[in-house]
């Protein structure tokens, strides 16, 4: 798993450097699951989420409540091509817990 940055990182005083490949985060056939909290930043989402997928990375989305408020699960769910967990909780998800499930054999977990 690689950390991408375009630049510098702000750090806070006395916290160790870290280091940037400036490579991609995951490459084709690559799997990522994209974590989306409630923040205006949330519909941009929607741009990573269609740039992953259009490099041929496999993306599957979690979401935090508040962030259906500002980009819905639907839109994110159409641009993945899977079903977008928003509520850990869901007994319909299935009988795995499907956000521990989620991280098995994944490349990258982006939020």
């Amino acid at each position: 798993m690689r950390r991408v940055s375009k630049g510098p990182v702000a750090r806070r005083r006395g916290a160790p450097a870290m280091e940037s490949t400036g490579g991609p985060v995951a490459g084709p056939g690559g799997r990522v699951v994209l974590g989306v909290s409630g923040g205006i930043a949330a519909y941009k989402a929607a741009e990573i989420v269609r740039g992953l997928v259009r490099e041929g990375v496999e993306v599957h989305v979690l979401m935090t409540v508040n962030a259906t408020r500002f980009i819905t699960p639907l839109t994110l769910q159409t641009l993945s091509g899977h079903k977008v967990l928003a509520d850990p909780w869901d007994a319909l998800q299935g009988a795995d817990i499907q956000h521990i499930s989620l991280t098995r054999g994944i490349d990258a977990f982006v939020v």
